[in-house]
């Protein structure tokens, strides 16, 4: 199967945290898409973003980059946009940020991506964990939980990459794994949940009809 049938049977998956930022109306190209579907191998989330007659994909800073590169009280401003852009601009590939036009491309661009890595807005990072909560509420998502518990060695984005058939057989076996495997993890609850034993001269006794046997 080639990119461009994949495509076809992954629309769905284009839209899957992908944000356009900066676009009016966003008008896709074939190029553009398959930079998206190749770019959504590796990175979870992507931004589209439109300035200066130029449309880039990027992603997101992580916490430790967020605070390596911003985190510098004496840096200057020309370069840090720079080094922001081309860490995190992923298409078009190898764009000169140190010579590009018009002026200012590069500032309003490092701003946007500094902007959506939300790092510094406590506001709208807790706006994305209430979304994600909310994700949590969807039946597909609590099929992918069940197994991402059973077996933590995939990962979620692995399992982004998955078939139906896939999924569905490894949520089969994930249900049959956490009813009688993982179980056991009760087992110490229970233990104390029991009712305290009975000793040894109730046991003889209610073997006995109830006679008390007497000590030796």
């Amino acid at each position: 199967m080639d990119i461009d049938e994949a495509l076809a049977l992954n629309s769905n998956y284009l839209s899957d945290n992908l944000y356009t930022e900066g676009l009016v109306t966003y008008s896709t190209t074939p190029e553009l898409e398959r930079a998206i579907f190749l770019l959504k191998q590796e990175h979870h989330t992507l931004f589209v973003y439109e300035v200066g007659g130029e449309t880039f994909i990027f992603r997101p800073m992580s916490k430790a980059e967020f605070a390596q590169i911003l985190g510098k009280s004496r840096v200057d401003e020309v370069m840090l946009s720079e080094t922001v852009c081309e860490l995190c601009v992923l298409w078009p590939e190898g764009y000169d940020f140190e010579n590009c036009e018009p002026a200012g491309l590069t500032e309003r661009l490092s701003d946007e991506i500094i902007e959506k890595s939300c790092f510094g807005d406590e506001e709208r990072l807790s706006e994305l964990v209430f979304h994600y909560r909310q994700e949590q509420e969807r039946d597909n998502t609590q099929v992918e939980n069940t197994i991402l518990v059973a077996f933590p060695s995939i990962t979620p984005q692995q399992l982004k990459h998955m078939t139906a058939y896939e999924i569905a057989d490894y949520y089969s076996r994930a249900e049959w794994v956490v009813n009688n495997m993982m179980a056991g993890h009760q087992m110490p609850q229970q233990e104390q949940e029991m009712p305290p034993q009975a000793d040894g001269r109730q046991i003889a006794r209610e073997r006995t009809g109830g006679t008390q046997v007497p000590r030796s």
